[in-house]
């Protein structure tokens, strides 16, 4: 599918899926397609597949899913996903407000921007399944989207307002040059008193082997104790390396920062030095990225000075 706009889908019937599109082949190739307002009682709010999916210079906006993938929900089995250069902006789905995947052996996600969306149970791009294979997000900016869980016994391990991954142990995750700013993970229970029993973060890695490089990982804010950064599986997570990233500060992660990473002494200096860092502002106990036009493909986040916590 080439130049076209897919808008105003809705999906209730039994299966209650792929209100904007419905792919049960094997090869699905987008390319300069919008997929706009779409609603689907089930999975897949703009998009459901079966099969892999290529997606070049598209936007998904405005999509809702009442379970799975707000933008887009595939059950790849062993298929790969592509994902360059489009905009996943304002989706909303019980989990994977973004995306969700399922079982996929090989992902690659570059020059995409991930703004403003809402999910329930996991975060704006979720990957969960047992199939081995590298998983690569570089280049990407997560800004502004947020979870929204409530208490209870059923979800221990929510979270990842911007990433959610739970793959095969063996498989490595590489989150490279990506920004990550102004994630918000909340969870209360009905007396208003944060969970203990939510596990939050901004990237939270429940099950692989993680890999970060020169990523800006900081302002973002989780009601739990278990920082709103970094969250990383304490029995099924590995971290590989950690090298030239910037953090907010160690009580917000639950990994141990590298000798090349920058980190603030606290959180409410990190959001200081974000507002000299990045255009955007502090507000509360988030930062608020701004997010423009600065010569790319999509909208990114300009760069002000580059200094951090000096």
């Amino acid at each position: 599918l080439h130049n076209c706009i897919i808008s105003g889908g809705y999906a209730n019937g039994s299966l209650g899926r792929g209100a904007g599109i419905d792919n049960a082949g094997p090869s699905l190739r987008l390319s300069q397609v919008e997929l706009l307002d779409n609603y689907a009682t089930g999975s897949g709010g703009g998009i459901y597949s079966a099969g892999s999916i290529t997606i070049n210079d598209c936007v998904f906006a405005n999509n809702t899913a009442g379970n799975q993938g707000g933008g887009y929900f595939i059950n790849l089995n062993l298929w790969k996903n592509r994902a360059v250069n489009t905009v996943f902006s304002g989706n909303t789905a019980r989990s994977g407000s973004a995306m969700y995947i399922v079982g996929q052996t090989e992902g690659y996600y570059s020059g995409n921007t991930f703004d403003n969306n809402l999910s329930q149970l996991y975060g704006t791009l979720t990957i969960n399944g047992e199939k081995q294979g590298d998983i690569v997000i570089v280049n990407n900016t997560f800004a502004n989207n947020t979870l929204e869980a409530v208490s209870s016994l059923y979800n221990p391990l929510n979270g990842g307002a911007a990433v959610y991954i739970n793959t095969h142990a063996e498989s490595t995750i590489h989150l490279v040059n990506n920004t990550i700013t102004g994630n918000l993970n909340s969870c209360y229970d009905e007396g208003g008193n944060a969970a203990r029993n939510f596990y939050g973060a901004a990237v939270h890695i429940n099950q692989g082997k993680l890999n970060l490089c020169n990523n800006i990982l900081a302002g973002n804010y989780s009601t739990s104790s278990s920082g709103g950064d970094v969250y990383l599986g304490t029995e099924k997570g590995e971290l590989l390396r950690t090298q030239y990233n910037i953090y907010s500060s160690t009580e917000n992660m639950n990994i141990i920062s590298g000798e090349t990473d920058l980190i603030s002494g606290n959180y409410v200096n990190a959001l200081n030095d974000l507002e000299n860092l990045l255009e955007g502002k502090a507000e509360s106990n988030i930062f608020v990225p701004e997010l423009k036009d600065n010569g790319g493909n999509t909208l990114t986040i300009k760069v002000l000075e580059p200094y951090y916590n000096q």
